[in-house]
């Protein structure tokens, strides 16, 4: 099989839906199917795609857990030791867990903990939805649990693109689809969204105002924005700017009060903002395992005193908040 035919099977032509059409026309379509190709075409594409063929069902079956493990059972037949090599050798795992035969990836965040703080106050049945900086994909199979009509999923970062492509080779088909490419590739989209989330992207963004309004243009005119992010637990209008790092992370240049998040989504256009949750990040949430890197939020907070991190920064709270036309 040539290059141009795996990468085609490997990241477009998995999904069960045509998702073409979401785009603004077919042109664009195929202008951004070559740039996706060119962007994977690499030895660590390859070495995964040889991999994932010893992994492959076609028989799995989707289903969650009580404590929000997006599990798949399949039959017997493939080498379980297949399957743990290769979840290892995409390590780290940010979000979870999955959990694929008697293999349970027990990754950084609990994620099952932010989807409650969304899906309390949202209804996702027969919408269509589209998950900015979706990482591997979690979310997008708890959007399947809702019945959401298509979910679309979008994060540049080959790892959890391959980590997506490896869960889903073990899942039903839904119709769902995850493509390497960012928040910046939103206008060669049709404003056609019920529903976009932008989770834990906002805070690394240089001009979060240029963000907002990327995520309004792809909205229907019914349409909502779930931002969830970093916020200053505080009742003023202020907003930190991280020196270097916040919390040990890199590239993270704006924390506001929720006051001014909502000015901002406010400033771009949406006409009403709603806090459906404010949570400081504990360890339950946020912590090392096996499938991680060795640190995590325990190891980015001061010593003597978790309610400033590493940095004197405050502790990291999260805000969800939601915002429509």
């Amino acid at each position: 099989m040539d290059n141009n035919s795996y990468l085609n099977d490997l990241f477009i032509n998995t999904f069960s839906v045509d998702f073409s059409s979401y785009f603004v026309n077919q042109d664009i379509f195929n202008s951004i199917t070559s740039k996706i190709l060119s962007h994977v075409d690499n030895n660590a594409t390859k070495k995964f795609y040889d991999q994932l063929q010893v992994c492959d069902v076609s028989d799995g079956v989707l289903s969650l857990s009580e404590n929000g493990v997006v599990c798949s059972q399949f039959k017997a037949g493939i080498s379980q030791q297949a399957i743990d090599d290769l979840a290892y050798y995409l390590r780290p795992w940010r979000k979870g867990p999955f959990q694929l035969g008697d293999l349970l990836i027990d990754s950084e965040w609990q994620s099952q903990l932010k989807w409650d703080r969304i899906a309390a106050d949202i209804n996702f049945f027969d919408k269509t939805v589209l998950d900015v900086g979706c990482g591997n994909g979690y979310y997008l199979y708890r959007l399947a649990e809702q019945k959401a009509k298509f979910s679309f999923g979008l994060d540049p970062h080959l790892l959890y693109v391959y980590q997506f492509l490896f869960i889903n080779s073990f899942m039903p088909k839904h119709n769902i689809a995850l493509l390497p490419l960012g928040w910046q590739d939103c206008h060669e989209l049709k404003p056609v969204f019920d529903h976009v989330l932008c989770l834990g992207v906002l805070y690394h963004q240089k001009d979060p105002l240029v963000l907002l309004a990327s995520l309004k243009r792809v909205l229907n005119e019914a349409g909502t924005l779930v931002i969830e992010t970093l916020v200053l637990d505080s009742d003023d209008d202020s907003v930190l700017e991280p020196v270097d790092r916040y919390a040990c992370m890199r590239n993270v240049y704006c924390i506001p009060t929720v006051s001014i998040l909502k000015q901002w989504l406010l400033s771009v256009g949406f006409g009403r903002v709603d806090v459906l949750d404010i949570s400081k990040t504990t360890v339950d949430e946020q912590r090392s395992t096996l499938w991680s890197s060795t640190h995590s939020l325990v190891n980015f907070l001061d010593s003597t005193d978790d309610s400033k991190t590493i940095e004197g920064y405050p502790a990291p709270v999260r805000a969800v908040v939601k915002a429509s036309l």
